[in-house]
């Protein structure tokens, strides 16, 4: 069986205030705690979305073919998120912050509306988040 990193994360959301509390059982790439921490608020913000509470579990893969493999070949970008078991997927050799924003964007819907916001219509907001959090960086750093 290939190697699989798992993150829980517990984002809380209340008041205006949150806090990010990640139990790590590997190693994670240097930072992804702090991207979340900086991306989370900024994607709230943008979409106008504050869920009360924020608990998601992260599945992290060593790259892009095994991240697809435990999405049954179900991928179209470095990442996704399942609204069922409430849990993001990304690849570790690809998890740039378009990617945190995009699949944040999906659990954010989903937490603040459940199934209210169609999936269509959830795509819309998520590609207009990461548009709006990252236009303008012609360098390739992010807003």
């Amino acid at each position: 069986m290939k190697r699989i990193v798992i993150l829980m994360i517990l984002l809380t959301m209340a008041l205006n205030s949150w806090a990010v509390n990640i139990e790590v059982r590997d190693d994670i790439p240097p930072g992804l705690r702090s991207r979340i921490e900086k991306l989370y608020p900024k994607v709230c913000d943008v979409l106008g979305m504050y869920p009360d509470s924020f608990p998601v579990n992260v599945l992290l893969f060593k790259n892009n073919k095994e991240l697809a493999m435990a999405l049954d070949g179900f991928l179209f970008h470095e990442g996704a998120y399942d609204y069922r078991n409430n849990t993001l997927y990304f690849s570790a050799s690809n998890v740039g912050d378009e990617v945190l924003i995009h699949e944040l964007a999906h659990a954010v819907c989903y937490r603040y509306a459940g199934d209210k916001i169609s999936l269509k219509s959830q795509e819309i907001l998520a590609g207009y988040c990461q548009h709006t959090l990252t236009k303008g960086a012609t360098d390739g750093s992010k807003k």
